[in-house]
C-alpha cells in the first residue's frame, strides 16, 4: 500500500551521487560474480558442461541467463518485501536478503546447466545399446564405418544421433573420424 508512511520515505531514497558510485557498485559486483563463479567451478568447469551439452551456449551466454536468473531472484525477493511492508529501519537486513536471494539465483543456473547436463548423460546411456546395434547391423550389410555412422545418424533420433551428425559433419570438413569421435 502506497500509503504508509515508511514506503512513501522508501520510495524517496536515491543512492549517492558521488563520482566513483557506479565503479565502486560495478568492481564489487564484478568481484562478486567471480568469486560465485570460482564456487560453482570456475569458468573451465563451466565450458566442459556446455560443451557436454553440444556447444548450444557460449560462456558469455550462460553468464548472462545466470546474471538474469539473480536479477530475477532479487527482484522476486524485493517486490515480496515491498508487499510485506518493510520499514526504513530494516533497509539493511532486507538489502542483505535481496543479495542473498541473487546469489542464490545465480547458483540455481548453475545447478540448472548440471540438471541438464545429467539428463544428456542419461539419455546417451539409454541410447547407446540401440545405437551399437545399428552400427552393426549396418556394417555386417557391408557398410564401411563412416557410412554405417551416416544411416545411423540420418535413421536415428535422439541425443546420439546428433552427436553421431556432428562427428560426421566434422569429418566432412577434415578432421580424422577418431579425433572427431
Amino acid at each position: 500500500y502506497l500509503g504508509r508512511p515508511r514506503l512513501r520515505a522508501l520510495a524517496g531514497f536515491t543512492p549517492p551521487s558521488h563520482p566513483g558510485w557506479r565503479r565502486t557498485i560495478a568492481r564489487h559486483g564484478l568481484s562478486v560474480s567471480a568469486h560465485a563463479a570460482r564456487v560453482a567451478g570456475g569458468d573451465v568447469g563451466v565450458m566442459r558442461r556446455l560443451e557436454t551439452l553440444g556447444g548450444v551456449l557460449t560462456l558469455e551466454q550462460f553468464r548472462l541467463e545466470q546474471i538474469m536468473w539473480a536479477a530475477g531472484a532479487a527482484a522476486a525477493t524485493s517486490l515480496l518485501l515491498v508487499l510485506r511492508g518493510i520499514e526504513v529501519a530494516n533497509l539493511g537486513p532486507s538489502l542483505l536478503v535481496v543479495s542473498i536471494s541473487a546469489v542464490l539465483g545465480l547458483l540455481a543456473r548453475d545447478r540448472s546447466l548440471t540438471r541438464q547436463v545429467e539428463r544428456r548423460s542419461e539419455s546417451l546411456r539409454a541410447e547407446l545399446p540401440t545405437v551399437v546395434e545399428m552400427l552393426a547391423m549396418a556394417v555386417s550389410a557391408g557398410a564401411g564405418l563412416t557410412g554405417a555412422l551416416e544411416r545411423v545418424s540420418r535413421l536415428g533420433s535422439g541425443v546420439m544421433a546428433g552427436e553421431l551428425h556432428r562427428v560426421l559433419a566434422d569429418v566432412r570438413v577434415g578432421l580424422p573420424l577418431v579425433p572427431a569421435l
